[in-house]
């Protein structure tokens, strides 16, 4: 129903864009019954900014954005469902697809427009009337909730256009560094992201603003790691460069990089000391000036996989299967086993484009030679096993560019070197399948194996491994690595630690493949839903349930891993709980009944140990007096 003709516009200011231009709603045999308009803009803004807001307008009506909470801007308008004319209206804003938006002329305003589809007008309703929880609504269980888009609007009056078709991971790490050394509101992460993923033709989906909840794909834009929606594991192994990443309340771009070696670039404050280094000195203190690419370590320490959510352009990825290879002259050399194509939402590459920069060598296409020396002039085929690189005589090194298509996007262009002139193809080690990361108990020993199957070598020569930390130092003392027997093993330390491996595979020609995982010990337990204080009656009952994981909405305590925990309470004293306030260990709860004329003020430690005896805990403060709670049920747990 829902089609989104573009996800991003970048204007220079009071532009006005009909709604046809970012979606198209094409009626179908089961048109819901509703569709809510929503607008947001986020006010964080320099100070030099004018703070001027876009307004949507239709039937000659218009409507203006206004202060819902915190520094969100919002509206909202809903649309039934018209069987006869197969359009949707309102009665004060006319069709829906008459509307126009337009945009205000402050700089780096971000505006994001979105419909959604429900069949169920109190929905709707909340939907426009609460945009902030409709967003949390959109992506919900509520199965009336059948349709989502978005796109964005971005005035920038710098900007010189035009807004690419589509971007890729290049072109997004390219605008990001192009932000570095402008200055920015310390709070408008969300504004900046979103700024670079409209420039390079892709705009966020909204809930990308609210952090802790499950990201939504949205154009070009998937979601390849949804921490608030269920997903584990080593998150921060997952970055590369060109993705959008959100984080325990902030949003970010690696530009560079993956993993351990992630690069990002937002409006992070740099502090020596007390003293922010990068201030603006515009006479705001919110302003700082943007500085080139950091280490994501800086950011993301000890920050919770639930809290992280890391949007992927759906746009296929080539990664090479060799880093150079040698072609004899005057001979073929065929491409397709160097180059591996995926894609990050699993869609089927349906197409190629090759090219090569040596203007003396050729392609064959199908047994046919073709010239193209350009990415203008690539060749374009449907499987990369047509084409070969046909070499001349001469000795020399050629390029040869590859990118692929998935019958909507296409990727980067990926190189390869070839030496041209030797007499035999060499072709480096092939990492088949990757070592997932190995969590290890405390004061125990251990064994890790890199199996036989991990790489593999397309010219059959034996493999040779070594492995060390991927910033290239050395393994710690207490872990060893055998290359006889391709393992590792140690005993773990009691404290927690994790270790970035990389293990190299090299074959007897010299060439090499590396991999990377994490072995450490599990981390603590959290504490995702700190337990209120309780203020209970004096001689009354009382019970207090602390919901673990998966019972109910808000857990008191999650594991990283998703081990199984078990609770015990003492006072914060160290003392045993009191004798008329039973803890049961099994089902997390307390209850009794308080004394007769009993006033005191204590504090309660709740501490969750998983499988592997790692804890972590939460500290709750009781008072009994006269004034408090009377009631045999549990108190409210937000």
């Amino acid at each position: 129903m829902i089609g989104l003709n573009q996800s991003a516009f970048v204007v220079q200011g009071a532009a006005t864009i009909g709604l046809s231009q970012m979606f198209t709603i094409a009626p179908t045999a089961s048109d819901p019954t509703y569709i809510v308009l929503s607008l947001l803009d986020r006010n964080e803004y320099t100070a030099g900014v004018n703070g001027m807001l876009g307004t949507i307008s239709g039937n000659g009506n218009s409507l203006g954005l206004i202060n819902s909470i915190d520094d969100f801007y919002t509206a909202s308008i809903v649309f039934a469902y018209d069987p006869a004319t197969h359009r949707y209206s309102n009665s004060t804003y006319g069709y829906l697809d008459q509307l126009s938006y337009t945009a205000s002329n402050s700089l780096n305003d971000i505006t994001s427009i979105s419909i959604t589809e429900t069949n169920d007008l109190a929905t709707a309703n909340y939907d426009a009337s609460n945009v902030f929880g409709g967003m949390n609504n959109t992506i919900s269980a509520n199965a009336d909730n059948i349709g989502f888009a978005s796109s964005v609007i971005a005035t920038q009056p710098g900007f010189t256009g035009p807004v690419p078709a589509q971007a890729t991971p290049s072109s997004i790490a390219a605008v990001a560094n192009s932000f570095v050394g402008k200055t920015w509101n310390s709070s408008g992460c969300w504004i900046l992201a979103n700024t670079i993923a409209a420039e390079a033709g892709a705009g966020l989906p909204v809930q990308s603003t609210l952090s802790c909840i499950p990201g939504v794909n949205n154009g070009e834009w998937t979601v390849v790691f949804n921490g608030p929606a269920g997903s584990t594991g080593n998150w921060q192994s997952m970055v590369t460069a060109g993705e959008i990443i959100v984080i325990s309340g902030h949003i970010t771009t690696c530009v560079s990089g993956s993993g351990g070696s992630a690069m990002l670039v937002d409006n992070a404050e740099f502090i020596s000391g007390s003293h922010i280094t990068n201030l603006a000195n515009d006479g705001s203190s919110s302003d700082i000036i943007i500085q080139p690419a950091h280490a994501a370590s800086q950011e993301w320490s000890g920050v919770p996989y639930q809290n992280v959510v890391i949007y992927e352009l759906d746009t296929p990825v080539i990664t090479d299967n060799v880093i150079a290879v040698n072609a004899a002259g005057n001979g073929t050399l065929p491409l397709a086993p160097l180059f591996t194509a995926t894609d990050p939402a699993g869609k089927t590459i349906t197409s190629w484009q090759v090219y090569d920069t040596l203007y003396l060598d050729t392609l064959l296409v199908d047994g046919v030679s073709t010239t193209a020396y350009s990415a203008s002039a690539a060749v374009t085929v449907g499987s990369l096993s047509s084409v070969s690189l046909q070499t001349n005589g001469n000795i020399g090194t050629d390029m040869v560019e590859v990118r692929a298509y998935n019958g909507t996007y296409w990727g980067d262009w990926q190189s390869m070197k070839v030496f041209v002139g030797g007499t035999t193809n060499v072709y480096a080690p092939i990492l088949v399948t990757k070592t997932p990361n190995q969590n290890l108990i405390p004061n125990q020993c251990f064994s890790v194996v890199v199996l036989a199957a991990t790489f593999k070598d397309p010219m059959g020569q034996k493999m040779t491994y070594k492995a060390t930390q991927t910033n290239g130092a050395a393994l710690p003392s207490w872990m060893h690595f055998s290359a006889t027997t391709d393992s590792f093993s140690g005993v773990a330390p009691v404290a927690p630690v994790n270790v970035n491996v990389a293990v190299t595979a090299t074959n007897t020609s010299g060439l090499s493949t590396t991999e990377t995982f994490v072995i450490g010990d599990s981390p603590n337990p959290v504490v995702t839903n700190q337990t209120p204080d309780q203020h209970w009656a004096t001689n009354s009952c009382f019970s207090l349930n602390l919901p673990m994981i998966g019972a109910g909405v808000h857990p008191v305590f999650t594991d990283p891993n998703g081990l199984k925990m078990t609770l015990s309470a003492i006072q914060l004293t160290g003392a045993d709980v009191s004798r008329w306030l039973h803890f049961n260990s099994s089902t997390g709860s307390f209850s009794g009944a308080t004394p007769r004329g009993l006033s005191e003020t204590f504090s309660i430690q709740v501490t969750a140990t998983n499988t592997n005896h790692y804890s972590g805990s939460e500290v709750i403060n009781i008072t009994v007096g006269t004034s408090g709670t009377s009631a045999c049920i549990a108190p409210a747990h937000t």
